[in-house]
């Protein structure tokens, strides 16, 4: 068991809070606490603290458990630093100075001690007993400042499914509390004494609330704000329950003055409050079977700090060893992600030499190795979130990213504790974050529903990486969240609740039933072509970034975007190399168009550096940024014939085609076409005089510039077929970026405009001597409130994300 040491100004203060505290446990279970308070002057104690009082005091509390040093303020942390120099330094790595509030946090630093809780886990939770505090009076102040009829919390545990009340096994003891201080310190005390001997996860709540906390957690008890004459709620699904409830409540019987009634408890029956109870029958868990990241999502909140704290970092007698094998253990902990090319690029940040040459150097420079693998990233992030566009500065998120993982590694703590987190928190969960970063959204388990961030957008690698497991993520949140509150948010509405009302909650709960009623009978439908009532089909087909197998009921891939697809390669891909990719692909996608590099100072690539711009999204991209590297669209487009003649080798046809991003004018597809013919006839051996030759491959444009779309006419003598990035139209339309949370609703605004620009795109595309075919493959081709309209606006075919393909195919056979 550890020791404390308490150290403040004042004997008086540290005196009286170690008595508050230990009245919070059993002496027979006590740590051994000792204080080193105030300045000895004759007979006098004067405020203040001495060095040596408090290194003796540490000497005295020594053990092999450790010792947690709490201070008040000022000088005490000050000397108490000085205080760890002056004793054996193997006793001195033993001991942590803790920066959580005195009295509190040695109130539950006691209580955890007494447990036998280790040395980081009494400070966890000693740092969390302020949270509790500063969560339950802003929850307060909310209530106070929204009036009594809006501090109205609706919650549904058994409409969500997964909470540990409405498990149907589990057994639920209520207790009516009779204090009159309600539920305070002492008594959340005894709880935790109560479950001391048991291993069992035991959760508590207030009557009729839907916040659910671990029961041993005094100062997560305390904190739920129960007063005289309310309910405090017990559960769990172990099978000595009844033993478990029977300590619980002789524990709390055994205060002097008695804090409960008599209890009553059972099963489910006594869990629910009257809204749970009206709401109930009418409702079951809305979970979609295809997680398609259309569904709506419904969840306790869970948040996640994204602090490492340095404080338990021991330095090491090898420093540069330390990093290299944190950088192991990252490499290899990614590596288990998969091979998706995000999480292969920040694989490459883990190695990055310049980041490897910053890091060394600090520690040289006596900088240990935890705060220079945090300087060096941090001035890395720092460097693109300077960066005037929005989607590049999105890119610091990998940065930190990286770094968070390393300084996890380099402190001994868990790369990827979030299945260890979720067991102890109510679920489904919505994780709140302030960044989604890639990893992290590659490592998310089933019971997260969704996630909710404070900052970063929707091209953010982290959002990428969701979107593609089918996970939604609300971006921007705008306002304070608590753990275990109540959220819902609509992917597709981008609107968000905290704790709706009881008929708010309920009609949230039955949109959420029917989309999920006709997520699973499109699912049903998944590999059937999808036929408009009048008996066109509309072929679906599939966006992909990343290598990938069969993708079920995808009727081929309408956009391959090579740039991330190769993402993680720091020299380009060789042709045989990319031959090799796309032929590979073909064969499991069926035809495939093939996008080429989309790059540019917003999406760049190591091997095609382009200097920062004041506006990139108005700068050199796509096409225009090509033409300064025009070797590194030979080597695509000759890879792209070699995988055709591979794939008409093995009886497979020739499935491949291009197309050319960010295309302004006919003269750019002009020179992606002259360079076509240079490679075909340098490919098929062609004689100079033959040329120009024809070219066995469809070359097609991606329209998402109003300039291009006014041009159609101009195009449909030069291009075999058009894809529509109504992304980039939208915002070029609105002249709203839609990565600028200011104005991007102004990009979704005129998605009727650019609805009816693209009517006309299929009329001239049409309408031309040879018909030219037209897809839609931007995020409005994905949503099902769009697709109506773009079927009826004439487009041929829709290429949407993986998870959608099933919704949209429905939605076509039901307009």
């Amino acid at each position: 068991m550890i020791s404390l040491v308490l150290v403040s100004h004042s004997f008086a203060l540290a005196a009286a809070a170690k008595e508050l505290a230990m009245q919070m446990i059993s002496t027979k279970t006590a740590p051994k606490v000792l204080l080193a308070a105030g300045i000895r002057k004759g007979e006098n104690l004067e405020l203040g603290t001495d060095t040596q009082q408090i290194s003796a005091a540490i000497e005295a509390a020594d053990n092999p458990d450790g010792v947690l040093i709490l201070v008040d303020l000022g000088s005490a942390l000050h000397s108490s630093q000085m205080a760890l120099e002056l004793v054996d330094s193997d006793l001195a790595d033993r001991c942590l100075i803790s920066s959580a509030p005195l009295v509190e946090g040695l109130v539950a630093a006691l209580v955890s001690a007494a447990r036998g809780a280790n040395l980081k886990q009494v400070a966890a939770q000693a740092r969390g007993a302020l949270a509790e505090k500063i969560d339950h009076l802003g929850e307060q102040e909310e209530s106070d400042s929204a009036g009594k009829e809006e501090s109205v919390a609706v919650t549904t545990p058994r409409a969500l499914g997964a909470n540990p009340f409405s498990d149907p096994d589990a057994a639920i003891l209520v207790l009516k509390i009779i204090d009159p201080h309600g539920m305070h310190a002492r008594p959340a005390a005894a709880i935790a004494r109560a479950l001391d001997a048991t291993k069992a996860a035991v959760y508590a709540r207030k009557g009729g609330a839907f916040r659910t906390v671990n029961a041993a957690s005094l100062t997560q008890v305390s904190a739920l704000g129960i007063g005289e004459g309310e309910n405090l709620e017990l559960c769990t699904s172990d099978p000595d329950a009844q033993h478990i409830f029977s300590a619980i409540r002789q524990a709390l019987l055994e205060i002097d003055p008695p804090v409960i009634a008599d209890p009553s408890w059972g099963k489910n029956e006594n869990a629910v409050n009257g809204i749970s109870l009206r709401l109930s029958p009418k409702v079951s868990a809305p979970r979609d079977p295809a997680r398609n990241g259309d569904q709506i999502v419904i969840g306790y909140a869970m948040l996640l700090g994204g602090q490492e704290d340095a404080e338990f970092y021991r330095v090491s007698p090898n420093e540069g060893e330390a990093v290299n094998n944190a950088r192991k253990a990252v490499k290899a902990y990614l590596s288990s992600l998969g091979s998706d090319s995000i999480i292969k690029m920040q694989i490459g940040l883990v190695d990055d030499p310049e980041l490897r040459t910053e890091i060394a150097q600090e520690i040289a420079g006596g900088v240990n190795a935890f705060n220079a693998v945090d300087k060096a990233y941090r001035a890395a992030a720092n460097r693109m979130r300077k960066l005037d566009d929005p989607y590049l500065a999105q890119r610091a998120a990998d940065f930190n990213a990286v770094s968070r993982l390393l300084k996890k590694a380099l402190i001994g703590q868990e790369l990827d504790n979030l299945d260890e987190l979720i067991k102890k928190h109510s679920t489904p969960a919505v994780l709140v974050v302030d960044e989604l970063d890639a990893p992290l959204a590659a490592s998310l388990p089933p019971e997260i529903e969704g996630v909710v961030t404070r900052s970063g957008g929707a091209t953010g690698h982290g959002a990428m990486v969701a979107a593609a497991r089918g996970i939604p993520v609300y971006a921007g949140l705008k306002w304070g969240v608590h753990d275990g509150d109540t959220i819902i948010f609509d992917p597709r509405t981008k609107h968000l609740e905290v704790n709706p009302k009881a008929r708010v909650f309920a009609h949230w709960i039955e949109l959420a039933r029917e989309r999920v009623a006709i997520a699973s009978k499109a699912l049903e439908l998944l590999e059937e072509p999808a036929l408009t009532p009048s008996g066109k089909r509309i072929p679906v087909l599939v966006n992909v970034s990343t290598a990938t197998e069969a993708i079920k009921g995808a009727e081929g891939c309408g956009l391959l975007r090579t740039e991330t697809l190769f993402a993680g390669y720091q020299i380009a891909p060789s042709r045989k190399q990319q031959a090799e990719v796309y032929a590979r692909l073909a064969r499991k996608l069926g035809q495939t168009t093939i996008r080429l590099w989309d790059i540019g100072a917003d999406k760049p690539l190591p091997f095609a550096k382009q200097p920062p711009e004041p506006n990139p999204f108005l700068g050199v991209r796509g096409v225009r940024l090509l033409r300064k590297f025009p070797h590194l669209v030979r080597e695509q487009l000759g890879a792209v014939l070699d995988a055709n003649q591979t794939l008409e080798a093995a009886g497979l046809g020739k499935p491949l085609r291009v197309m050319i991003p960010m295309v302004n004018h006919v003269r750019q597809v002009d020179w992606v076409r002259s360079l076509l013919e240079e490679i075909t006839a340098d490919t098929f051996e062609m004689e100079e005089d033959v040329r120009p030759v024809e070219i066995p491959l469809e070359l097609g444009i991606m329209l998402e510039t109003p300039s291009a779309a006014l041009r159609m006419a101009e195009f449909t003598s030069a291009v075999d077929f058009v894809s529509v990035g109504t992304n980039d139209l939208c915002q070029y339309v609105a002249a709203a970026d839609r990565e600028n949370s200011q104005v991007a609703e102004l990009a979704d605004e005129v998605r009727e405009t650019v609805v009816e620009i693209i009517r006309e795109v299929v009329r001239l595309a049409h309408s031309a001597e040879k018909p030219i075919e037209v897809c839609v493959c931007g995020d409005m081709a994905s949503d099902p409130a769009w697709t109506g309209k773009l079927v009826q606006a004439g487009v041929d075919s829709l290429s949407v994300r993986a998870g959608m393909i099933a919704m949209i195919k429905q939605t076509i056979r039901q307009l």
